[in-house]
């Protein structure tokens, strides 16, 4: 081997594994990363009312175990879970619900005094929204799954107004994660809805 052979060699050598390399980033499967829509996402925003000097604090939200990771989480036969490397929340999952609930609220009332919690010392809600939520998952092809409770608490008189609980179930569009994601969407905007409804009646 002469003296100018072996740079050369290196030099393909090393050419060699860049093209594997590129062929094996090619190859590998993106990740997809996701949030929950919003009314406005979702073509959905019709406000129900105006509410004026009204603060609403939202939060905090609290999720099951299951739901705590960043994996989206698909369930079948009632009671098997599947959490999906390829398919993940691009946040935390329960302020994902806070933030998109907080921003429901300020669509539906017409209001801009709603904030996730939490929010900064400056700000002092009327009223503040808590949600446990039960169930948040769905089936591939199937169908998407709410079972939540939620109270609202007068912050004033530090007493609570009134508590519900809601079951509900969406159709996929898809059996895929995006028909997964916006049918959540489109739950977590019912429950948005019956929350206001019952702000509005509370409201002065």
């Amino acid at each position: 081997m002469t003296k100018y052979q072996s740079p050369i060699i290196a030099l393909a050598g090393l050419l060699f594994c860049l093209a594997v390399s590129g062929c094996l980033n090619r190859s590998l499967p993106q990740t997809n990363y996701f949030s929950l829509m919003t009314l406005k996402q979702l073509e959905m925003a019709k406000p129900l009312a105006t509410v004026r000097d009204i603060r609403i604090g939202v939060g905090p939200v609290t999720i099951p175990d299951s739901l705590k990771r960043a994996q989206i989480v698909t369930r079948s036969q009632g009671n098997r879970y599947h959490f999906s490397e390829l398919n993940r929340w691009a946040g935390t999952l329960e302020k994902d619900i806070a933030v998109v609930v907080s921003h429901n609220l300020g669509v539906l009332l017409a209001s801009e005094e709603v904030v996730a919690f939490p929010w900064p010392n400056t700000f002092q809600p009327n009223f503040r929204v808590v949600v446990d939520i039960e169930q948040l998952d769905g089936e591939l092809g199937g169908a998407a799954e709410l079972n939540a409770r939620w109270f609202i608490v007068d912050e004033a008189a530090d007493s609570l107004l009134e508590t519900g609980q809601v079951a509900y179930r969406q159709a996929l569009a898809d059996s895929s994660h995006v028909a997964l994601v916006e049918a959540e969407s489109r739950l977590i905007a019912m429950l948005s809805n019956d929350i206001a409804a019952v702000i509005m009646r509370h409201s002065p």
